[in-house]
């Protein structure tokens, strides 16, 4: 008997849910669906990112292992098992990247987890940061056109940005010219 589940993926990168149906053996291993995940992507650099999952019970989160059969993991009794697509190693030096891809997605990660407070890191590097998503968004700085923090205040970088936090990552991004 062929048991296929429908597989939703959700992406942790981009917040959105990809809605890629995967139907896969029940004993196939994660590598199967994990390779079809970033075909569908037309990702090259895979090896910095993997799949994870959260067992309903205990609300721990895991990583999938490419390795094991899917149903030696993830609970089948679920309607549509969920999985998460994220990055699983970051590098020491992103430029070493190849592909501008990678460092987009690699960007989007940085950026979801600094807003939600996942990525745990003191007010300097968090400003440093959200200074080079600034430069991203906005270019480089130019008195004329930001004249204070206020043009920042419409962003949300750190769960509890304020004043000071935006005046650091203001003086961050006049350096990044």
């Amino acid at each position: 008997m062929v048991n296929d589940k429908i597989w939703f993926l959700k992406s942790h990168i981009d917040f959105s849910i990809f809605r890629l149906f995967f139907h896969q053996l029940a004993k196939a291993l994660g590598r199967v669906l994990f390779e079809q995940v970033c075909r569908q992507l037309n990702l090259l650099e895979a090896d910095y990112f993997g799949l994870e999952y959260q067992d309903n019970k205990t609300n721990t989160k895991y990583w999938l292992d490419l390795e094991k059969s899917l149903n030696r993991q993830v609970d089948l009794s679920l309607i549509d098992p969920m999985l998460r697509f994220c990055v699983k190693f970051y590098t020491p030096d992103p430029s070493q990247l190849e592909e501008e891809y990678t460092r987009y997605l690699f960007c989007l990660q940085i950026k979801r987890d600094l807003a939600t407070g996942s990525l745990q890191c003191n007010d300097n590097t968090a400003a440093l940061m959200a200074s080079y998503i600034v430069q991203a968004s906005c270019g480089d700085y130019v008195a004329e056109d930001y004249p204070d923090h206020t043009y920042l205040s419409s962003y949300r970088f750190v769960p509890h940005q304020d004043a000071i936090m935006q005046k650091k990552i203001m003086e961050n991004h006049k350096k990044h010219v």
